[in-house]
């Protein structure tokens, strides 16, 4: 389903260990979670952990991030997202931030959920001998032909492709466009990588050299549909 967004709030927690990081994963998962999921304007929501991969390039992710598939991002988010009352008080956070995608498309293939998302980050090559229709052409090679054919691999379960909406937020890198595949585990986003580096040749020549980044993630929680 397109015309909807997703908010993303998301925070780096300062010298915790495992036991005290699985402390705050829980408390969310038990305390915000439900509050911001069963808000009017929430249709789905999940809780992931960024995790350590030999595969993880580029820009590291937010340690903990909450997502929230809702229909209007602005009133679902006013008032709600202060960080001091977000994160808690209990654990020490630094780089809590709100981001706001739009979602350009999703791709269902069960009901079966996977327990790991991969996101793929990048930004368009944007150059002066380019117009839009450029990017448009792009987007639709990555959304019908790219990703359908990454996705067709066992153990892909779902995946979203979305813009960044809005400004990035100073001093955070906010790619342009998202990727995001939920797997059963993080090795199966890397051998159809692997198996078509080049993507027809527009891969290489559309992404911004230096932009990729890419990170896995575990999923915590999930509350709602099965994200359509």
């Amino acid at each position: 389903m397109t015309g909807e967004f997703w908010v993303v709030s998301s925070a780096d927690v300062r010298g915790l260990g495992p036991r005290a990081t699985q402390d705050l994963v829980d408390w969310y998962t038990e305390d915000r979670l439900p509050n911001h999921a069963f808000a009017e304007q929430c249709r789905s929501a999940w809780l992931i952990e960024s995790a350590a991969h030999p595969d993880t390039f580029g820009e590291p992710f937010s340690k903990v991030s909450a997502v929230y598939q809702v229909r209007d991002p602005r009133s679902f988010a006013a008032g709600s997202f202060e960080s001091d009352w977000e994160w808690g008080g209990r654990w020490e956070v630094r780089r809590p931030r709100v981001l706001v995608r739009r979602l350009l498309a999703s791709f269902d293939f069960t009901d079966d959920v996977g327990d790991w998302w991969a996101t793929v980050r990048v930004n368009f090559n944007e150059t002066s001998n380019r117009d839009r229709e450029q990017e448009k052409s792009f987007n639709h090679w990555y959304t019908f032909k790219h990703m359908p054919e990454v996705c067709g691999n066992e153990g892909f379960r779902r995946a979203w492709r979305l813009k960044r909406h809005g400004n990035p937020i100073a001093g955070h890198q906010d790619e342009d466009y998202w990727a995001i595949y939920e797997l059963d585990a993080p090795e199966d986003l890397m051998k159809p990588v692997y198996r078509g580096p080049f993507w027809d040749g527009v891969w290489g020549r559309n992404i911004e050299r230096g932009s990729l980044a890419r990170s896995y993630h575990r999923v915590h929680a999930r509350i709602g549909t099965v994200a359509r």
